[in-house]
């Protein structure tokens, strides 16, 4: 799917290359990262494959599995298995890590002189002026390539980018389905007949005692699978539970509820289309073997059970197989985040493989696991990186290596059963081929078009191509339609070491202001051979930014609101506080529909006669009205909170608690003093001025009283 086999056979395993690792480290003790020491004994020295960086999380191992493992006894090997690897733990044990530690570590990795930095994290974002997305910048601008995650918010739909991954010149990797999943078989036996099947797993399964298990349904039709604890009584010891995955509970959920009556072992099938993702429960206990199977097995076993009854599953002589992905397999993954950021930058760069990977895991968590995401997606273009390093020396900037990967990359349709091309927003350039990277022989840039939106529509732009082959070559310019395109300079020649100018000019779709369609596509350089073969992707917004609202009314019309802290709910009317301790200190909680780069939360008056666009004049009622802020002076009393760079609240509300202290405009604070209050809530719109108060969205709480008597 990648090249990375191709690239292998030439001999190029990443020799030469160190990677600096960003993750929660790495247990080195590890067979397939230890050197080809015995499980247990670290590596350690300079000739080493790994330095630095120990964790047994997993996240860390696994990521770094995929670039530089070596398993002679399994054979299996990474992506780039010759490279060196350090690593830097940034990450807890609960997968988080504060800005300032990821900035101190991506620092502290170019100062060690790595050749590239791989990130598999990030947190929500939105804007290029995030902390860590300018951190991200610099250090590319330095000279330091940097491969790092899309995220997985596929769900929350468009502009959903992370922090550092929207940083200039980062190479942002989504994910594509892995065609195969590896697993082995296993024979199913009614009292009639039988049949054979494969499960995902890294191992094939161990039992102690008869290798045949008697199945266990809790639910002959799906409904309410395990999702409660079973009743009382009964014991899966020597059962195999099979379940169906819901989306109304969590697989980890149905693991505890069957490990709760003494299960060992459970598979889990696919009851819908979804995609084919493993079934990942880092439950913590010993033992326990989760394994999984795709729609069309698991429910040939249900059928089975109905049918006959007595049905067992005999894992006796396993064989190698794997199962094939029907619904994502060799496409952009649905969980891969969507671009581009509030300013109509693109985010994704590429795509590589990241559903359903095998690799390394902690010794004490089994040694190997499958897991999914663009985290997994992420290292292995790293790997692919060393090998291309490896091949054609250090000397291309960030900016030339993401684009070499981007406009060689092969773009994906949407489904296998709609033969559209993906959206630019979640794919990017496509699936990259390193193989197909390094026989390039042309170069382009930019290797994207940002087209804006329609208000200010940036629809001519220029391309330079460059042959760097030896041959002359023709050029002829096209594109892959998604929006109306108009080209110029087709069909010239372009020898050996030489660059042309090529003009698009794009005509945008017809604006759309309720649905805000992302329209996108790409420009095609053909060559007469197929190494010089190149597409650029373009992408822009059919709407104007400026008039998207910003603050979100949700459809019970509770939010924006003063919530009140003891019933967590949102406050009706008017309600007293002393604010001296947490039980009486109320919360303002609000959520955004857009980004927005610059929100204050500030303390008003009651009396006061302010001016805004939305505000809660009695318990039950909320209106929107087209008068912009007014805030008369002397109105506000200091402010609560102020945010810049806001992403959009796809997930949870912004909070705001309301504590003794107001503070102003210089950081200093003041004791707020009894009396009756408002919060004025200003949200900047996209595009606005913020020294403009008609570039600002408001919303005025119902009052509340502060005494302390």
């Amino acid at each position: 799917m990648t090249g990375i086999d191709k690239v292998h056979a030439d001999g190029n395993l990443g020799q030469g290359i160190v990677i600096g690792l960003l993750d929660d480290g790495v247990d080195y003790t590890h067979h397939a990262l230890n050197g080809g020491l015995k499980d247990g004994v670290p590596c350690l020295g300079p000739s080493c494959p790994i330095s630095g960086g120990e964790g047994d999380w997993g996240h860390g191992t696994h990521t770094a599995g995929t670039i530089i493992a070596d398993d002679k006894i399994r054979g299996f090997t990474g992506g780039s298995p010759r490279a060196q690897l350090k690593a830097y733990r940034v990450l807890d044990c609960e997968g988080n890590a504060p800005d300032d530690i990821v900035a101190a570590a991506m620092q502290r990795a170019s100062f060690d002189g790595v050749d590239l930095i791989s990130m598999s994290l990030g947190r929500s974002s939105g804007w290029r002026e995030s902390f860590l997305d300018i951190v991200s910048k610099r250090i590319t601008d330095a000279g330091m390539p940097i491969v790092t995650s899309s995220g997985n918010d596929g769900g929350a739909g468009a502009f959903c980018t992370y922090a550092p991954a929207g940083g200039e010149g980062v190479h942002t990797v989504g994910s594509v389905g892995n065609l195969h999943i590896p697993g082995f078989t296993a024979t199913v036996k009614t009292k009639s007949s039988s049949f054979t099947f494969v499960y995902a797993a890294v191992n094939p399964v161990s039992l102690n005692g008869s290798q045949s298990l008697p199945v266990f349904l809790n639910s002959l039709t799906g409904v309410d699978d395990t999702c409660a604890p079973l009743k009382k009584g009964i014991s899966l010891e020597h059962s195999i539970p099979v379940i169906a995955i819901r989306d109304d509970c969590y697989t980890k959920d149905q693991a505890n509820n069957v490990i709760a009556a003494n299960a060992n072992i459970a598979l889990w099938y696919i009851d819908s289309s979804s995609p084919l993702l493993t079934v990942y429960v880092d439950i913590g206990i010993p033992g326990f073997q989760p394994l999984i199977t795709d729609e069309r097995s698991g429910k040939r076993i249900v059928e089975a059970v109905k049918a006959e009854g007595d049905v067992t599953i005999d894992f006796s002589n396993p064989e190698a197989s794997y199962i094939e992905d029907n619904v994502e397999g060799g496409f952009t993954a649905s969980y891969s985040s969507y671009g581009p950021d509030w300013e109509v930058n693109s985010y994704v760069g590429s795509t590589g493989v990241g559903s359903n990977i095998l690799s390394t895991f902690p010794l004490s968590k089994g040694g190997y696991a499958i897991i999914s995401g663009t985290s997994m997606s992420t290292p292995l273009t790293a790997s692919a990186y060393a090998l291309y390093m490896s091949a054609k020396g250090k000397k291309e900037t960030p900016a030339q290596l993401r684009s070499v990967f981007a406009t060689t990359a092969t773009p994906l349709y949407y489904s296998p059963a709609v033969k559209v091309l993906d959206t630019v927003a979640q794919q990017g350039g496509g699936l990259w081929n390193v193989a197909r990277a390094i026989a390039s022989t042309s170069r382009v840039w930019p290797d994207r078009l940002n087209l804006n939106d329609t208000e200010f529509f940036n629809g001519t732009q220029k391309l330079t191509v460059t042959n760097v082959g030896p041959s002359p070559q023709t050029i002829h310019v096209g594109h892959m339609p998604a929006g109306t395109v108009y080209t110029r300079g087709a069909g010239e020649w372009n020898d050996g070491g030489q660059s042309k100018t090529v003009t698009v000019t794009f005509k945008a779709p017809k604006s759309n202001q309720e649905t805000m369609p992302l329209f996108s596509g790409y420009i095609t350089f053909k060559y007469n051979e197929d190494s010089g073969n190149l597409n650029v992707p373009y992408l822009g917004v059919a709407a104007k930014m400026s008039e998207l609202p910003v603050i979100s009314k949700n459809a019970e019309d509770s939010l924006p609101a003063i919530v009140d802290p003891t019933s967590q709910g949102p406050v009706k009317g008017s309600a007293t506080y002393n604010l001296r301790t947490e039980d009486q200190q109320p919360i303002f909680q609000y959520a955004l529909k857009a980004g927005s780069a610059l929100a204050t939360v500030d303390l008003v008056y009651a009396h006061s006669t302010t001016a805004t666009s939305f505000r809660r004049d009695s318990a039950q009622s909320s209106h929107l009205n087209n008068s912009a802020v007014d805030v008369p002076a002397g109105a506000i009393v200091g402010n609560l909170d102020t945010e810049a760079w806001i992403p959009r609240s796809y997930d949870q509300p912004m909070t705001v608690t309301i504590t003794e202290k107001i503070y102003d405009d210089r950081g200093g604070s003041k004791t707020i003093q009894d009396g009756e209050y408002r919060v004025l809530l200003r949200v900047l719109k996209l595009r606005g001025n913020p020294n403009d108060p008609k570039d600002f969205e408001s919303f005025l709480s119902n009052k509340f009283v502060v005494k302390r008597k």
